[in-house]
């Protein structure tokens, strides 16, 4: 494993990106998969975190013995043995390894999604609800990628259709 391999979140991100490159280049297999809002909205987000963790371990190229998973439930239906551990990323070298992967992947997608999107600052917050970023929504609306389902989103979604409803009448 590589030298300061720990859970994502502790690491800074120019960290990650060196740690996520080694991992990449010496994994024996790795696999990512995203599930995109609408999608989300519509099943919720444990079950589509569900959805996108079983995606990922069908794409992996090599079929491994067992999972260790990081949270409180198994994927229902990869056929695998599989170990839920509480914090694994804090326990597990290849749980950790996994969870840097993913982080730089999706900073690599919200930089992408900024670049679509701008103004929202999805870049520099990552998707996370920061203050500039909520009130980047109550300025700019909700962009495709948005979950309409995650509070602050339904609250500027019905703003905005209130403020439809007003203009109309």
């Amino acid at each position: 494993m590589p030298a300061g391999l720990r859970d994502s979140k502790l690491l800074r991100a120019a960290e990650r990106e060196r740690l996520a490159a080694e991992l990449r280049a010496g994994a024996v297999a790795w696999a990512v998969a995203s599930v995109w809002p609408p999608i989300i909205d519509r099943m919720n987000i444990l079950q589509a975190t569900l959805l996108a963790a079983t995606v990922a371990a069908g794409r992996l190229p090599v079929r491994p013995d067992a999972l260790v998973l990081d949270g409180s439930l198994a994927l229902p239906d990869v056929p695998l043995p599989q170990r839920v551990v509480l914090d694994a990323d804090r326990l597990c070298a290849s749980v950790a390894a996994a969870s840097v992967i993913a982080k730089v992947e999706r900073d690599r997608l919200m930089v992408e999604l900024d670049a679509r999107y701008p103004g929202y600052g999805l870049a520099a917050n990552k998707g996370y609800a920061a203050p500039d970023h909520r009130a980047a929504l109550l300025r700019l609306g909700l962009s495709p990628v948005h979950r309409r389902s995650f509070a602050s989103c339904a609250e500027i979604e019905q703003l905005d259709l209130w403020l439809a409803e007003v203009a109309e009448s």
